[in-house]
Order: structure tokens, then sequence, then C-alpha cells
């Protein structure tokens, strides 16, 4: 990861059972991230997220609960392999806060206000090195920084930018220009005239 904290290409990390139990907050998160913003308060990004969320949960593929299939085959795989995957994988399960951590009430109450929950699927029982203990959550951080890169980047004119919802591109365009009619894969989407 400390590759990744010291390229200038920004890169953006969410766990994907905190999309599943809070898909707002990291969705909203991802497009601040992707469109180099700190705020997307009153956006159409921030209307459609809310938009589809609204809609329930109508989908084909019904998700398993976040994280609670995870780990329940662990008995069929040999000892010195879970070890071996254990030892691998230290640092990461730390970094994105799949081990068991001792944190204070507050830090945990404070995590949870912002829509991160604990997924405590490994024990390394202290026998974890101080670095990955260290790390624990730290790809928080490391999103911050990334954005804080995006945004100085565009800021610098170094990323293009994407105007949405112009009179003449984006869904707009597919509208007004009734591509809709050509695909076959458009079947399976929708394309509607923004309302204001």
């Amino acid at each position: 990861m400390d590759l990744v904290s010291k390229e200038a290409v920004p890169v953006y990390f969410f766990r994907f059972e905190d999309l599943l139990m809070n898909p707002e907050r990291v969705l909203l998160e991802m497009f601040k991230f992707i469109l180099a913003e700190r705020d997307l308060s009153g956006t159409i990004i921030e209307k459609r997220i809310k938009d589809v969320l609204n809609q329930g949960n109508n989908y084909l593929y019904k998700p398993r609960q976040a994280g609670g299939g995870f780990h329940k085959h662990v008995d069929k795989v040999e000892k010195g392999q879970y070890q071996a995957l254990m030892d691998n994988l230290e640092h990461y399960l730390h970094f994105f806060g799949y081990a068991k951590h001792e944190t204070t009430p507050e830090v945990d109450a404070s995590r949870l206000a912002r829509g991160l929950n604990k997924f405590e699927f490994y024990d390394f029982n202290g026998g974890a090195s101080k670095e990955s203990v260290a790390s624990y959550m730290d790809f928080e951080q490391l999103n911050a920084k990334m954005l804080d890169l995006r945004i100085s980047l565009k800021q610098a004119g170094k990323i293009k930018t994407l105007t949405l919802n112009k009179d003449d591109v984006g869904f707009n365009m597919l509208v007004e220009k009734e591509l809709a009619k050509f695909g076959a894969l458009v079947d399976k989407i929708s394309v509607r005239a923004a309302t204001p």
C-alpha cells in the first residue's frame, strides 16, 4: 500500500460489505473520488443514487448477507494452507479492517457513524506484526489522500473532466437521437429525460 500512496495515480478502495450495508454512503464517496469533488449535494449523481436506492431491492441476483457466509467453509481448508493465507494476507486484513482489532468504544462509534461496520473475520491472537496492527482501517486515510490528489490534479488541469447532463451528451443525447431503439442491450436499461 506504500506504493499506492507514493504514486501519482489515485486509487480508491471500498469494502464490498460496506457497499451492501450502506450503499448510499459508499456510492457517494466513490463518485466524489471519480468526479474529483468534495461535495455532491444537490447534484444529479446524488439524486440518481437516492432514486435507485428508494426503488428497493428489486434485483435479479440477491447477494448474500454481508459477511454472513464468509468463513463458513474454513474447516474444509487444510490447516497449513489456512495459516499460509493468514501469514500472506496479514497486512491487508488489517488494512481493510477484516482482522480482529481492539479499539475504544468511541472509535467504534465514530466509524459506525460514518457507515463503517466491523468485519472481524480473522483473529491473529496477538501474533500480528506491529506494522500490520498499525495499518488497521488505513484504507480510509488513503482514500482521503487520494481524493485530495484527484482534486489537486483536476485544479491543475491534469485530468479530464466529464460534464454530466449537458444538452448534447450523456442520456439527453441518447434520448434526443433515439439511440435506444438500436441496441439490444439498451432494453435492459432505463433511459428517460431528466426531470427538474
